[in-house]
């Protein structure tokens, strides 16, 4: 059902069709509170809804910062390693990028396989925060059309 249909003494007020005294429409103020009560809702789930995405987006954030760091400190581990290790390691690096949706590019060696993650993990970052830009900018433009109405 739309909205003109749901509403239809709101709706014609708002085309400027009604006349007379308002008292003489006696639908028009129950209307108007139901709409109200809706725009209330949908106001509250949105709010929940971009608390949730900034929550989501600050612990992926975290959790990518925090295995950058780890992945950095791992470089100066592998330094003192043997090629063997130094092998092994890479792989467990480019086994962790894969398994997390990270491409590995050539990988040839560790330091390749740092290379492509940190301009990935950059990336991410920056359409997470893109991402939380756009809702954020929706919500107040939604919020803005609720105080025109």
């Amino acid at each position: 059902m739309t909205p003109k249909e749901r509403y239809p003494n709101l709706s014609a007020l708002a085309q400027g069709c009604v006349s007379g005294r308002i008292s003489e429409w006696p639908n028009l103020q129950r209307e108007a509170e139901e709409v109200l009560a809706e725009l209330a809702q949908e106001q509250e789930n949105a709010e929940k809804a971009r608390q949730f995405f900034r929550g989501s987006l600050q612990v992926a954030a975290d959790d990518v910062r925090f295995q950058h760091r780890k992945l950095l400190a791992a470089e100066d581990t592998l330094a003192k390693s043997t090629w063997l290790e130094k092998l092994a390691q890479r792989e467990v690096v480019a086994i962790w990028m894969i398994e997390r949706g990270f491409a590995t590019g050539h990988g040839d060696t560790l330091q390749d396989l740092l290379g492509e993650l940190s301009w990935q993990l950059e990336e991410r970052v920056a359409k997470a925060a893109e991402r939380e830009k756009a809702l954020l900018e929706t919500l107040q433009g939604q919020a803005a059309l609720r105080g025109q109405t």
